[in-house]
This record gives C-alpha cells, sequence and structure tokens, in this order.
C-alpha cells in the first residue's frame, strides 16, 4: 500500500521535474582533454553529504567541449558498476563520465539540496531495479521514471535544512574519528622513523623469527554449521573492504566444538592477517583482536600471528602492518597477485620487520590504547548520530518531519 502523503504533497517522475543528463567521458587518446579547472566527476567522488568540488581527474576548456557540463547544485547520482546507487552534490561547475546521471532540478519546483537527501533513501532501490545484469546497471531510461514526493518549496527548504544540520553532525564525529587515525599514524613516524629507510638505525628481522608460536590458518565450516539463533561460538570473517579492529558486523556464530575453540581461539591482542582477497590491495591486511571480544575464533582466510611479546608487541606489529609504505616494500612482495590475490604462512614468515626496543614500542602501546579510547567514543557517538539522521530522513519524506 502506498504511503499516504499530506493533501500539499506532489509525486512526480524525475522527468517532469529535472533534466536528466548522462555524463560522457573526453577521449583519453587526447591529453589537452584533461590538466584543466574543472572537475570530472566519477562515482569514487560520490557519497559524501558535502558538495562535490574537486576530483582526481580535472578537464581543460577542450575537454569541457567534448563533455556535458553542468551547474552547480546538480544531484550527481551512480547509475552504472558496484556503486550503483551513490550519490553526490555538485558545488560547483563539473562534468561527470558516463557511470554518473545527473538531475538538474526546476528549482522553482524543487529544492536542489532537498532532493540530494531524497535521492540518498533510493540507493538500495536503485541496486535492485540495477541488480539484473553482471554488470549492475540502471538505464537513463528507467531512472528518470523514479518519483519524487515533496511538499511545498519553504517546506523543502526546511526539510534540507534540518537534514543538513544533523548529517553536519554525522561529519564532524566521522572527521574526529579521522583525526585520531592521523594523530596514530604522525606519532608512529615520530617516533620509529620511516619503516623503510629506518633513519634511526633499528634492528630488522623476518616475521618468522619473531613468533611465540607457529603461524595458524583459521577453520573452515560447512554453511550448516552457520547458526542465527545465538547460539555457538562466535567467528571473525575478513570482507575485502575490512581492516582494523574487530567490529561486531565482522561476526557470524558457527557450531564450534571445544577442540575448534582450543586450536582456533583469539586472546586479547592477537593480531590475524587477511591470507586471501578478492582485491589484490585487501591482501595481508591486518586486524587487531580487542581485550573484551572472547570467546572468538578465526575461518580459513585469516591467519593467526602470535608474537615473541619480549621482543615484538602485538599493537606495534598491527601498526606497522598497516603503514602503506610498509605494505609497498615488504607486504606486496610475498602476495600473489591472481583472480583471487593472497599470501600464505611462508611468504607472511618472510615480510621484514622493523624491531626496536620493546620499551619505545610499549611507549606507543600505551599511546595507542589512549588515542583508542577517544576513538571509541567518537564511533560510539558517530552510531547515535547516524541512527538519528535514518530516523529524520524516513520521517521527512514520508511528512512527518
Amino acid at each position: 500500500m502506498k504511503h499516504q502523503f499530506p493533501s500539499d504533497w506532489t509525486t512526480s517522475p524525475f522527468r517532469n521535474v529535472a533534466e536528466v543528463i548522462t555524463g560522457t567521458t573526453p577521449s583519453t587518446q587526447y591529453p589537452e582533454y584533461y590538466g584543466g579547472s574543472v572537475p570530472f566527476v566519477g562515482p569514487a567522488e560520490l557519497g559524501g553529504a558535502e558538495p562535490v568540488t574537486q576530483s582526481s581527474k580535472w578537464l581543460s576548456p577542450a575537454g569541457v567541449k567534448q563533455a556535458r557540463l553542468l551547474p552547480a547544485e546538480s544531484v550527481l547520482v551512480c547509475c552504472i558498476g558496484a556503486t550503483i546507487g551513490k550519490v553526490g552534490f555538485a558545488g560547483t561547475e563539473l562534468a561527470t563520465n558516463q557511470q554518473i546521471n545527473a538531475l538538474v532540478f526546476n528549482k522553482s519546483i524543487i529544492c536542489p539540496r532537498y532532493a540530494f537527501h531524497y535521492c540518498r533513501t533510493l540507493e538500495l532501490l536503485i541496486r535492485h531495479l540495477g541488480a539484473s545484469t553482471t554488470l549492475p546497471l540502471l538505464p537513463k531510461g528507467r531512472f528518470q521514471e523514479l518519483e519524487i514526493s515533496f511538499p511545498p518549496l519553504e517546506e523543502q527548504r526546511r526539510i534540507a535544512a534540518i537534514l543538513d544540520k544533523a548529517d553536519d553532525v554525522r561529519r564532524k564525529r566521522k572527521q574526529a574519528i579521522a583525526l585520531t587515525e592521523e594523530l596514530l599514524r604522525s606519532a608512529f613516524l615520530e617516533m620509529f622513523g620511516d619503516p623503510v629507510t629506518n633513519p634511526k638505525g633499528w634492528r630488522t628481522d623476518n616475521l618468522g623469527n619473531l613468533l611465540a608460536e607457529p603461524l595458524q590458518n583459521g577453520v573452515y565450516f560447512q554453511k550448516e554449521c552457520y547458526v542465527e539463533d545465538g547460539t555457538g561460538i562466535e567467528m571473525i570473517h575478513m570482507s575485502d573492504a575490512f581492516y582494523g579492529v574487530v567490529k561486531r558486523g565482522n561476526l557470524k556464530r558457527v557450531a564450534a566444538t571445544s577442540a575448534d575453540i582450543e586450536k582456533y581461539g583469539l586472546n586479547s591482542n592477537d593480531v590475524i592477517v587477511a591470507r586471501r582477497s578478492l582485491n589484490y590491495e585487501g591482501a595481508a591486511k591486518p586486524c587487531l583482536i580487542p581485550v573484551d571480544q572472547k570467546p572468538l575464533i578465526f575461518e580459513s582466510s585469516l591467519i593467526r600471528v602470535r608474537v615473541n611479546r619480549d621482543i615484538l608487541d602485538p599493537i606495534f606489529l598491527f601498526s606497522y602492518m598497516l603503514q602503506p609504505q610498509v605494505r609497498s616494500a615488504f607486504v606486496f612482495p610475498h602476495v600473489t597477485k591472481s583472480t583471487i590475490s593472497g599470501i600464505n604462512q611462508a611468504g607472511l614468515q618472510r615480510v621484514q620487520i622493523l624491531v626496536p626496543p620493546i620499551s619505545i614500542q610499549i611507549n606507543y602501546r600505551k599511546l595507542y590504547e589512549k588515542v583508542t579510547s577517544f576513538r571509541n567514543v567518537y564511533e560510539r557517538d558517530l552510531n547515535i548520530a547516524e541512527t538519528f539522521f535514518n530516523s529524520l530522513l524516513q520521517k521527512a519524506f514520508r511528512g512527518e518531519l
């Protein structure tokens, strides 16, 4: 049954209230089309609440003539590819590639910022409609038939302002989390120097020589062993987009035996590493087991690393293996590049590790734990802000805000 909107609301397909423009890509055979001052936007620039004013590629005046220039306040929606449904808001004149359909709304009818927030509620619908082919695709003809429901302009502006303020709270929480991560990266380099050039002259060794016990691959269970009713033992699984500290979303429950728990159990501050990944960059990503996450076991796509803590602190190792320069210089040479990229135990044991004095590693651990305690508070606040914003979003477009 369709939702009953207030009497002063209207529902209309996009094509009746906006010009729908599909982007195009100027030929890369002509370098003179690129390197100018007009952002050339792809799906990677979508997904945020802030207006899009930057991009990884820029068009020259000649390139703009080959593209379709969009005005500021256009609403940008990805309609092709893995990120189908992502939405952005043009903060300046820009052009897009062919994966993006732009909505240039009639401002006498629709407030563009209201429409931007509305389009964000369509992501799941667009994914569903575009999922019938190998490459997710929602053709322009079908896209422009999607409907938007809207009140009078003044009410649209009021709704958009409320949603913008709520979104700003989320953005500030995310910025605070990003700042804690940047602080840890800076502190690591300050305390230990560049791990590749090693300006402080620290000792180095292969990981295999720093272990307290042999590396251990995780356990494989048949799908019927997984349970949904809360019984069983929680097991961590690694997705291509995930690394860091274990979160609830990376846990499943499985009917494990006491022998499984004995062999594949995880202790606080154990480090586990992604053994394989569909994404080359995802191979050998580290994850840290938090203190309060027991009992817990790990699946076959992961390798457990337990180091000699008299020589190597696990939090130092975790942070070390997150450093981009370490991954490029010392990790990726041991990763096989194929349809499914990965690292085996032999390769992981050969990864070169910086081994500063353990006292300095412990000082870093103390800083890490202090900063992480702040980040945990920010993440909790972000979850609250996310829940609040999503609630507002649903109410706004039901005419209940």
